[in-house]
C-alpha cells in the first residue's frame, strides 16, 4: 500500500511490498525476511531500519514514477530530526503485509509492475 509520510521536510510517497523488500535485498545483500523476523522479535538495528525506510521511499517514488536522490545517511538523519517519524512508518510497514486495502490514489495509478 502507497502511503505519504512526512520526512525530510516534505510529504513523500512511501511503499512497502515485495517490491520494495526485493529493493531492501538488492541494496544490502541481506534477507529482507531473516531481517524482519529479527525485527519483529523486538531486535531492530538501526541498519535494518533506515535499510528498510530507505528501500520504500525508493519503491514509493518509483510507483509514482517520481526520482528518490537521498542516500540512506540523508535518510537515517531524516529519522533522527522527528521522533514520530521512525513509529509511524514502522506502523506502515506492517499495516502494508496485513491489509489488502488499496487506497484511492493506488485506484488511479498504474504502478510499474502493471505494464507486465
Amino acid at each position: 500500500m502507497n502511503r505519504q509520510v512526512k520526512i525530510g521536510g516534505k510529504n513523500r510517497p512511501i511503499r512497502f511490498d515485495m517490491a520494495a523488500l526485493y529493493i531492501y535485498e538488492e541494496q544490502t545483500g541481506r534477507s529482507a525476511l531473516s531481517d524482519m523476523a529479527t525485527f519483529a522479535q523486538g531486535a531492530p538495528s538501526v541498519r535494518v531500519m533506515v535499510d528498510l525506510v530507505h528501500a520504500g521511499l525508493v519503491r514509493g517514488a518509483a510507483y509514482f514514477r517520481q526520482t528518490f536522490e537521498a542516500d540512506k545517511y540523508l535518510v537515517a538523519e531524516w529519522l533522527t530530526s522527528s521522533q514520530e517519524i521512525l513509529p509511524e512508518v514502522m506502523k506502515m510497514f506492517e499495516q502494508s503485509f496485513n491489509s489488502g486495502e488499496v487506497s484511492e490514489e493506488e485506484k488511479n495509478v498504474a504502478g510499474p509492475t502493471a505494464e507486465a
